[in-house]
């Protein structure tokens, strides 16, 4: 018994020992964080962060300027013991990037798009573990390249479930130990999404969504007492409009957890909400805020995003249903109706010129070609107004303003009040007195 005890004690203090090595090789770590966890979908159909189903169609291009401001999105654990409760320190307070965002459509199933995000400006807290040469090393630049595409599996273009496969490849294009990419020392590392979309649409245009994946990259990064590595992400959303305004609202709630971890597991959760602007000419605004819910290194305690750009479904032509013919009757069978207008071909002086039977099988003429048929038309050889039954209008041809047939003198201007006639003139006699 007491052999067991003394082997329970020492277990233990190696333990406590070894973890303790670990987190000061952490504190002697260069921190290293993307902050730039913010990543706007492209395409219509879309969340804020979400991916829907759809494709915006054939060779249909997309474009996207987007913003947003983080406040305090980096919280640092002062403590490095595992078991206790750590106490967090702001370290970074604002930071502003900009998304720019393009993608075409190749095919009806089919989407590819990239990102570019620009961190503009960086504003550090006055703590201890914001101080010295941690920011000193830190300026704006580039984050992460991203490039992404969409699958669609499931149409549900008409309403009902859609399903899509959406992968993501980030590019190691900024830095982690300038707190905008998931490389770090550097160390050029790669990252890969894998992610599944769901979602159903309702016939009133309203739509839930839901994304699961795994994001995997080639290299983890440290962070004194947290370690970011391969992450299973997951998001629920939804979108309802507004009548027919093109106005809609989303609501979206994400997150994921870190496979390996160090003393604390990182676990971001966050919600974003916003409202969207959909014209029918592809012109597209959005503006929200989301609402950091676990204090995981990255995750903000409140954004700011807006965003314009063009994004539209290619609009797909309806075939036009073709009449089904007429059935045949037997003796049709037997005679022949090659132009299917029941008018057998023997009685038919039109045989290949459908027409009806009143006419023999005939199309009816239109002599004159002012679209009135010669049966309706008064004056069949002279064009006129369809009003008018075909005939021209009545005319006017001393333009006194009444019509021939109304005009008692149709050739001589005259007032309506005398029938178009002139007036008749006045004499006025003069005599003379001797």
């Amino acid at each position: 018994m007491k052999h067991r005890f003394r082997l329970a004690v020492l277990t233990s203090l190696c333990s406590i020992f070894f973890a303790s090595l670990a987190a000061q090789a952490a504190l002697d770590t260069p921190i290293s964080i993307n902050l730039q966890n913010f990543r706007p979908t492209l395409g219509p159909g879309n969340l804020i962060t979400i991916d829907g189903t759809r494709t915006p169609g054939a060779w249909m291009p997309m474009a996207n300027l987007g913003f947003d401001w983080s406040y305090r999105p980096l919280k640092l654990a002062n403590h490095t013991i595992s078991g206790e409760n750590p106490s967090y320190e702001d370290a970074v307070n604002h930071v502003v990037t900009l998304h720019l965002m393009a993608g075409l459509g190749i095919t009806k199933w089919f989407s590819l798009g990239f990102e570019v995000p620009v961190v503009a400006h960086f504003s550090f807290a006055d703590s201890a573990l914001s101080s010295g040469d941690f920011v000193d090393n830190i300026s704006p630049g580039f984050g992460d390249f991203r490039l992404f595409a969409k699958f669609r599996i499931v149409n549900n273009q008409d309403g009902g479930f859609g399903f899509a496969f959406v992968p993501q490849v980030i590019f190691p294009l900024g830095d982690g130990n300038q707190l905008r990419g998931i490389s770090s020392a550097g160390n050029n590392a790669f990252g890969f999404d894998v992610r599944f979309a769901l979602d159903y649409k309702f016939k009133t245009g309203a739509f839930v969504a839901l994304n699961l994946g795994f994001f995997g990259r080639t290299s983890d990064q440290l962070l004194l007492n947290a370690r970011i590595s391969h992450e299973v992400t997951y998001a629920l959303g939804g979108y309802v409009p507004f009548g027919t305004s093109g106005v809609g609202a989303m609501l979206e709630l994400a997150g994921s957890t870190s496979v390996i971890n160090a003393i604390w597991p990182y676990s971001p959760l966050l919600t974003n909400a916003g409202i969207r602007y959909n014209h029918r000419s592809g012109f597209v605004a959005g503006a929200g805020f989301g609402i950091g819910i676990t204090p995981a290194p990255g995750n903000p305690q409140f954004r700011l995003f807006a965003n314009i750009g063009y994004e539209k479904f290619k609009e797909e032509k309806k075939p036009v249903p073709t009449p089904e013919p007429l059935p045949e009757s037997p003796q049709a069978l037997v005679d022949g109706d090659r132009d299917g207008d029941t008018v057998l071909d023997k009685n038919d002086p039109c045989p290949d010129v459908a027409g009806p039977v009143e006419n023999q099988g005939c199309p009816w003429p239109d002599t004159d070609g002012d679209t009135v048929l010669d049966k309706d038309d008064a004056c069949p050889k002279i064009p006129g107004l369809v009003e008018n039954k075909g005939c021209p209008a009545d005319p006017d041809t001393d333009n006194d303003g009444l019509s021939d047939k109304e005009d008692k003198c149709p050739y001589e201007p005259g007032p309506r009040e005398n029938k178009g006639c002139p007036a008749p003139k006045k004499f006025v006699q003069v005599t003379q007195n001797e």
